[in-house]
């Protein structure tokens, strides 16, 4: 590990909060590394963290997921069997994730190659300042209060493309996807769970990629020190999560994300001027 267990605690507690908070999880690891002196984070430590992001967010939406799950299988039951009508606005929920996917998993397919731009500070900056002005566009329309029901196919399709987008360095999964759902009129509340679950889809196929990077490392063997590391790290990236998810839905679902366009405005910048010093 190149992380001692201190590193990997700061890193674990930052990378569930900023996985959650549309800042970039992805921007948040590269600047830490340059402080911390190091070149990458071993992909066991990876592992444990995006595990722990999807468990934690897994609880956190457990409601809406039992519910969605409780109206696809009465839409499996034959009419005349049905003992409660179906509640479409639940049912549809699934026909909007179901439709993302097909955006999310190319994107995820992707991972490989645009990962080479995380140690690079010139791209952070960039993809950063994006990211920044994404975050800002929905406060310039007015709110609406669309739910599932009126979302189409196509607006399904941005939305998950908006989360795969984060596959690049920079830029946040739930920021873009939440954005994208609010220039369409989608309700801001209901946008934050949306955008939860595209991401907990999102981050199982990072997971892949981490399995795939120990597979190739040829040692899935960690000493005593590495499973500390990574034992932290997990338990850090949780309580993160947690924490993201709570700030998330305070702060979005009544204000939006137009302060967190200026906070990923001020990541750009440190980033630009870190490249200029080193």
């Amino acid at each position: 590990m190149e992380l001692s267990w201190l590193q990997s605690l700061v890193m674990g507690l930052f990378s569930g909060l900023t996985d959650i908070l549309p800042v970039s999880s992805q921007a948040h690891q590269t600047l830490l590394l340059t402080f911390f002196g190091g070149t990458q984070i071993h992909p066991a430590l990876r592992l444990v963290m995006h595990a722990a992001v999807v468990i934690t967010l897994l609880f956190s939406c457990w409601g809406q997921i039992g519910r969605i799950r409780r109206q696809v299988r009465i839409s499996r039951q034959p009419k005349r069997r049905r003992t409660r009508a179906i509640d479409m606005a639940a049912f549809l929920d699934s026909r909007i994730i179901q439709t993302s996917v097909w955006t999310i998993v190319p994107a995820v397919l992707l991972y490989g190659i645009t990962s080479r731009l995380q140690g690079s500070l010139l791209w952070l900056a960039v993809l950063s300042l994006l990211n920044a002005v994404i975050l800002y566009l929905p406060g310039l329309f007015p709110t609406a209060d669309k739910d599932s029901r009126l979302v189409t196919p196509g607006e399904s399709l941005l939305m998950g493309i908006g989360t795969g987008a984060a596959v690049l360095p920079g830029i946040s999964s739930v920021g873009v996807s939440y954005s994208v759902g609010i220039l369409h009129g989608v309700d801001r509340t209901y946008m934050i769970h949306l955008s939860l679950m595209m991401h907990m889809v999102f981050t199982v196929g990072l997971m892949l990629h981490d399995v795939l990077d120990l597979l190739t490392m040829g040692s899935l063997a960690l000493d005593g020190g590495a499973m500390l590391c990574c034992g932290l790290g997990a338990c850090a990236a949780a309580a993160g999560t947690a924490l993201g998810v709570r700030i998330l839905k305070r702060v979005a679902g009544k204000a939006g994300l137009t302060g967190f366009s200026f906070y990923s405005f001020g990541v750009a910048l440190l980033s630009f001027i870190l490249y200029l010093v080193l």
